[in-house]
C-alpha cells in the first residue's frame, strides 16, 4: 500500500529537451569589449581622401552648379562674344587703311584677333593694352600697321596740344581713333559688369553651399564617406529610437539610421 502511494505521488517523466535545458552544463564565457573595439579601424591615412577634402569638393561642386548653370553660361558667353567683337572692331579702326588694302586678309584678321584677345581680361578693370605692343609681338611694323595718330591707348593731351596739320587725312584718323576709344569704353563696361555680377553670384552661392549640403545630407541625396569606415550597420527605425541614439553615440559612423518620414498625417 505504501509503495503504491509513493508511485502515485511521483512526478511524471519530463521531456528530454527540458532536461537538457535545465541541466547545469558549463556555458560560454561572456565577452565584454569596448564599443570602439566592435568594428575594425583603418590605419592607413590618405590625405586626398579625407573627409574634409571630400566635403570641400562637394561644396565646390555645389557652388559650381549654382554659379554656372545653363542660363548663366548663355549670358556669360554672349557677353564675352560682345567684348571680343568690340575689341576686333576697335583694332580695325586703329589700323592704317593703306595697310589693310596692301596686306592680305589673313594678316588683317590675325592682328584683329590678337588685339581682341589681349583686351579680354584687362577690360574687366577698364584697361587697354597698347596696339603698338600687339603689332610688335606679331612681328609687324607698328608704324605701318597703325594709323599715324598712334593707337587709342597712347593718345594724350600732349599730342592734342601740338599744332598739327588739320588735313583731311588727319581729321579722318582722329575720328577713327575717337570711335575706337568709344568701342574700348563699351567693351570695358560690358566686361566689368559681367565680372562683377559673376563675382556676386559666386559669393552668394558659396554662402548658401553649406546650407544646401546639409539639406541634401538630411534628405539622403549625398553619398556616404566610404574610405575610412570599414563596416556599417543599417538600422531601420521608427520616428524615434533610443537604442539607435545610444548605438550612434557608441559606434559613430558605423551606424546608419533610417528613420520613418513624418508626413504630418496620423491615422
Amino acid at each position: 500500500m505504501i509503495l503504491r502511494i509513493a508511485r502515485l505521488n511521483r512526478l511524471p517523466k519530463q521531456p528530454r529537451f527540458i532536461n537538457s535545458f535545465c541541466s547545469f552544463e558549463p556555458k560560454l564565457p561572456a565577452i565584454l569589449w569596448k564599443p570602439e573595439d566592435e568594428f575594425p579601424s583603418k590605419t592607413k591615412w590618405e590625405p586626398f581622401r579625407s573627409n574634409n577634402y571630400i566635403r570641400f569638393n562637394r561644396l565646390l561642386s555645389i557652388v559650381q552648379k549654382k554659379t554656372f548653370d545653363r542660363r548663366t553660361l548663355v549670358l556669360f558667353t554672349s557677353a564675352l562674344s560682345a567684348v571680343y567683337c568690340a575689341g576686333s572692331y576697335e583694332a580695325y579702326l586703329l589700323m592704317n587703311p593703306s595697310y589693310i588694302v596692301s596686306s592680305s586678309t589673313f594678316e588683317t584678321l590675325r592682328f584683329m584677333h590678337s588685339y581682341a584677345m589681349e583686351q579680354m581680361l584687362i577690360s574687366c578693370v577698364w584697361g587697354t593694352k597698347s596696339a603698338n605692343l600687339v603689332a610688335i609681338s606679331l612681328g609687324l611694323d607698328a608704324e605701318t600697321v597703325l594709323r599715324p595718330l598712334m593707337d587709342a591707348a597712347s593718345v594724350s593731351t600732349e599730342f592734342l596740344g601740338q599744332e598739327a596739320d588739320m588735313s583731311y587725312a588727319a581729321s579722318d584718323n582722329a575720328k577713327a581713333i575717337l570711335q575706337a576709344q568709344g568701342f574700348g569704353a563699351a567693351r570695358s563696361v560690358m566686361a566689368s559688369a559681367v565680372a562683377l555680377s559673376q563675382a556676386i553670384r559666386t559669393l552668394a552661392a558659396a554662402l548658401r553651399a553649406g546650407e544646401l549640403y546639409e539639406t541634401a545630407v538630411a534628405a539622403g541625396r549625398e553619398p556616404l564617406f566610404e574610405h575610412d569606415v570599414v563596416q556599417r550597420v543599417i538600422r531601420l527605425c521608427g520616428k524615434e529610437s533610443d537604442v539607435t541614439s545610444l548605438s550612434m553615440q557608441r559606434y559613430g559612423r558605423h551606424i546608419i539610421p533610417v528613420l520613418e518620414r513624418n508626413l504630418g498625417k496620423e491615422l
